[in-house]
Order: structure tokens, then C-alpha cells, then sequence
């Protein structure tokens, strides 16, 4: 189906509200991609950068030339920290500008995209247009409870449920990305949509030949590249010339970089740094692997997927929708750093496992085409508009 022709019969107004579009990371280049791709069949989109400074901050990810970008273009340089004086007047201020910013715009549907705390009480303005929240945060895990602190779990737990009693009556419609997520989410049922990710790049077919196992993801506790790192110190044992990429930048940087070199890996496990050309990357890797504790749905393991380069990851909600049934990866439970490491050696040492694995990946990775989700999505949005305008 050609990506320029709506499968409505009308146009919509949509705006998205992403907190920065500046930011590196799966759920901005998601949002991005759709605001794109529904723009080009014609709907009139928006995407609200509302923790911006300046609407012409550059984008870390393509921004079609038919996408309007806005900001609330506020200065939170004042703000000494969070609940102070200061803190309370900007926010106050932020959501008088939200008002005035969706009376003046008025749109058919505003998509809400990510877990942040400004989000619920948005959704608790007086609007006219139809609500669509993207809820695409991870499930609170046993192993993700083990990898964060308590004020860590406290705070997920506590935006959980103010998100759930806020926007539970105010949206017409929950999108998330898995069977499991719809049965766990909490929300009305009737509410809740499933609609996976697409495959938002355009694969490179790595030939395998490289020694090169790689690892994308933001550096911190939840993605959990300490144990990857402990995995790779094993493998590294037995097959000394093969290297780990970990791609991605975050708070932990610096201490992973102690890790590697209190373990003498400097000439095995290497900080990559952020990268927008995820398929490059993929393409010169012969493995990847993680050991994310949690994931709602793992977007960087679908490209490589695509990419025919096999997957060793833990278990989560994520990694087991992509993987349980396809034959594309192995799946192991999270803290097993032996099993990690044997199961890698095992795909240093075969070739043909490597490129069977691969093979089923591709094919598995079919499945979340762009036009096909685009469809998806641009249906539900029609659907929820017009019944919210009855």
C-alpha cells in the first residue's frame, strides 16, 4: 500500500506530545515515525515538544517537512528543584500555556506518548479532543524490583497509579504493545488496544563475519549492562578476538567504564557512544545481545532481528513477544551470566546456528511492517474521533 494514501475518508488533526523531541531514545523515534507517515497521507499533525526551550532545538531523528513542531517555549533554568516554590509557579504557568495551546489548536485527537508525571494532569484539562495514551512503560518486573532502589520502586508504583485513577475516565482509548500488557495494564479492557511497534529502519543484512556482539540501549539500572559486561569477561575467556559494542549513552556511563577496566576488558568491551543509524550498526554485528531486566517492547532487538543478526537476552515481556515462538534467539532468566555466556560461545563457534537464527528473525520481523502498523493506527484514530465527536 502506497504510505501517501489514507485509509480514511477524512483528514485528521492530530498532535502528539512528546517531551523532547531532542532526546535519544525508542519512544521518541517511534512517535516521530508515525507523526511522519500519517502526515503523508495527509492528516494535519503536530508534535507538541512541551519540555523544549525553543521549537527549532534540532531533532535527533528525521522530522518530516509536513510535521509542524511546537514548544511551550518555557525557561526552566529557575527551577532550583522539585516541589520548591519555584518548581510550583512554572508548573502552574506550564499548564495555563497547555490550555491556551489546545483552545487555540483545537485538534481531533491529541496522542498522549510517554510515562511522564506532566502527562495525567493534561489529561485532566478541559478538552474537546479525543485522548489516545501510548502506554508504553514496563511492567514493574521481580528483576527489574531487584535492580532498582526503594525510592526508585516507590516512584513507579506511585506514577502507576496516579496515571491509572487520572486517566482511566478521561481516555477514550490505551494503546499498548503486547497480549501481556493489555491482560497486566490495570485500565478498562474495553479501553485497551494492542498495536506492537513497527520496524522503523530499513535493514542492512549482516553477513555474520564479524566478531563483533553488539548491545544498544540507554546506560542505566533497568537496561542493566553490568551483567552484560560479567557475561562478556566468560566469553571473552574462551574467545579472546571477539569484542562487545554497547552502544547508547546515559548516568552510568563512567561506572560501566570502571567495570571494564576493574576486569581488564578494555580490549574486549567497548562504550560506543549514541548513534542515529541503528542499521549500520546491526550490519556489522554477528550477535546481539542484552540483558535488560525490563522492556515493554524491545525495539532494538526487532532491528536486529531484521537485520538477520540472532538475539541471547533475558526474559521480559519485550524480548518474549519478539522471541518465544520465532527460533530467532535464546531466551534465559535474568541473572543467568553462565548460561548468557554459553549460549553466546555456542553462536561464536556455529556459524550455521548463527545464520539459521538469523534467517527466522527476518522472517519474524515481517510481522511489524510500517505500512501495516501505520494502518493500524491510522484506524483506531479515525474511530476514536469520530465516535468522541457523537
Amino acid at each position: 500500500m502506497d504510505s501517501k494514501t489514507t485509509i480514511s475518508d477524512r483528514f485528521l488533526k492530530i498532535i502528539y506530545l512528546i517531551s523532547d523531541i531532542g532526546a535519544v531514545g525508542g519512544q521518541q523515534r517511534v512517535a516521530i515515525i508515525k507523526a511522519n507517515e500519517l502526515a503523508k497521507r495527509g492528516h494535519d499533525v503536530t508534535i507538541l515538544s512541551y519540555l523544549t526551550i525553543n521549537k527549532n532545538s534540532p531533532a535527533n531523528y528525521d522530522i518530516d517537512d509536513r510535521v509542524k513542531i511546537a514548544s511551550l517555549e518555557m525557561d526552566y533554568s529557575a527551577v532550583k528543584s522539585v516541589a520548591s516554590l519555584s518548581w510550583l509557579r512554572l508548573k502552574r504557568y506550564q499548564f495555563s500555556l497547555f490550555r491556551q495551546f489546545f483552545k487555540n489548536e483545537n485538534p481531533d485527537i491529541v496522542i498522549l506518548t510517554e510515562p511522564n508525571g506532566s502527562l495525567p494532569p493534561v489529561a485532566t484539562l478541559p478538552f474537546r479532543s479525543a485522548l489516545v495514551y501510548e502506554a508504553h512503560f514496563p511492567l514493574a518486573t521481580a528483576a527489574m524490583r531487584r535492580g532498582y532502589s526503594l525510592w526508585q520502586r516507590m516512584k513507579i508504583h506511585i506514577a502507576n497509579f496516579v496515571t491509572r485513577c487520572i486517566l482511566s475516565s478521561k481516555v477514550n482509548r490505551f494503546v499498548v504493545l503486547t497480549e501481556e500488557r493489555r491482560k497486566r495494564c490495570g485500565f478498562n479492557k474495553r479501553k485497551v488496544v494492542v498495536i506492537p511497534n513497527p520496524l522503523t529502519i530499513e535493514p542492512l543484512r549482516s553477513t555474520g563475519e564479524t566478531k563483533v556482539i553488539a548491545a544498544m540501549g540507554h546506560l542505566n539500572a533497568r537496561k542493566n549492562h553490568h551483567a552484560l559486561i560479567d557475561v562478556m569477561r566468560l566469553v571473552a575467556e574462551q574467545h579472546p578476538d571477539w569484542e562487545l559494542h554497547i552502544w547508547g549513552a546515559g548516568p552510568q556511563r563512567d561506572e560501566l567504564q570502571r567495570h571494564i577496566d576493574r576486569l581488564k576488558l578494555g580490549k574486549n568491551v567497548r562504550l560506543m557512544g549514541t548513534t542515529t543509524d541503528a542499521a549500520a550498526v546491526f550490519s556489522q554485528a554477528a550477535i546481539f545481545a542484552s540483558t535488560s531486566l525490563s522492556e515493554t517492547f524491545h525495539l532494538v532487538v526487532l532491528e536486529a532481528m531484521a537485520s538477520g543478526v540472532p538475539i541471547v537476552a533475558y526474559h521480559n515481556e519485550g524480548n518474549d513477544s519478539l522471541l518465544a515462538v520465532s527460533g530467532a534467539g535464546v531466551l534465559l532468566d535474568a541473572g543467568d551470566i553462565e548460561g548468557m555466556a554459553h549460549a553466546i560461545g555456542q553462536l561464536i563457534s556455529d556459524k550455521s546456528l548463527r545464520d539459521n537464527m538469523g534467517a527466522r528473525g527476518i522472517e519474524r520481523s515481517r510481522d511489524f511492517a510500517l505500512d501495516a502498523i501505520i494502518d493500524r493506527y491510522e484506524t483506531l484514530y479515525c474511530e476514536v474521533a469520530a465516535k468522541h465527536n457523537t
